[in-house]
């Protein structure tokens, strides 16, 4: 963990466009490695993500370091996320030989300590998956494990109601999370588009001009907003923002260069320019 913490990140931090949020993801030794680490060194990651961690290793001393820690860390402010295979149907031929019962024992105490002593801060969440044995779980831990600790990325769609105001302050509250700068476009044209009762088309165009604003380069924003005016016969905006998106894709060699392009050539026999 030293190496990792000490040497690995910080090298790649000072040669690679990084964010300072931090996941540690983990499978069977691994996610024991995954425990020991928060147990160790809780400050090195933000979120934990152990599969079907090997607690029944040295009698169960990762869950002991967890313990220790929760003990001395009242307010530690972590993520963790943990899932169990079916080891039962994992015994034969493993290590466990046909007792599995170490592995259940641990768990159980991992999950009954969170449920007693995790601090408040510490947001957990554990998920069994009686489908899947022990060397089969890790892609579908990962999926629901990172669906779980980035659930507050997604656009709520309480929000559309709200406007641009309340976009802005989820987006600043993400971005305080997660380290980064902005939104991306995306978000801005997802508002932009979502349907509205009785709310005029300038509400659902300050989304979308939101995601053409400030440093945006995304040829796909433009093409979103070039469909929003035409949308509502607002041609010659239309016909503007499909150019900018036909440019913007052309620089970037974009493989929807060709449709916007031909966006622009059906727009102007729309307006008459041809």
């Amino acid at each position: 963990m030293a190496f990792i913490g000490d040497e690995l990140m910080p090298y790649i931090d000072a040669h690679f466009p990084t964010t300072p949020y931090r996941v540690l993801v983990g499978g069977s030794f691994g996610g024991l490695f995954t425990l020991h680490t928060l147990a160790t060194r809780p400050e090195i990651f933000d979120a934990y993500l152990a599969i079907s961690p090997s607690v029944w290793w040295d009698d169960g001393a990762a869950v002991e370091r967890v313990e220790e820690l929760f003990q001395r860390s009242d307010s530690l402010d972590v993520d963790l996320y943990v899932t169990l295979a079916n080891e039962a149907a994992t015994a034969t031929g493993s290590v466990f030989g046909d007792d599995v019962s170490g592995m259940f024992r641990g768990f159980n105490e991992l999950i009954d300590l969170l449920e007693t002593q995790a601090p408040a801060r510490t947001s957990w969440r554990y998920h069994a998956l009686p489908h899947k044995i022990h060397d089969m779980t890790y892609f579908e831990s990962t999926n629901l494990g990172l669906d779980a600790l980035f659930s507050d990325w997604r656009y709520p769609p309480e929000l559309v109601p709200q406007g641009t105001d309340g976009l802005e302050v989820f987006v600043a509250t993400r971005a305080e999370k997660y380290g980064t700068k902005r939104t991306a476009p995306t978000g801005w044209t997802w508002f932009g588009h979502q349907p509205r009762v009785g709310d005029p088309i300038e509400d659902a165009l300050r989304f979308l001009n939101g995601a053409v604003s400030g440093e945006s380069n995304d040829p796909g924003a433009y093409a979103w907003l070039a469909t929003m005016f035409e949308d509502h016969d607002r041609l010659e905006e239309a016909l503007a923002n499909y150019e900018i998106a036909a440019r913007l894709a052309e620089e970037a060699d974009h493989p929807a260069d060709h449709g916007y392009k031909e966006d622009v050539l059906r727009l102007q026999r729309h307006v008459g320019r041809r």
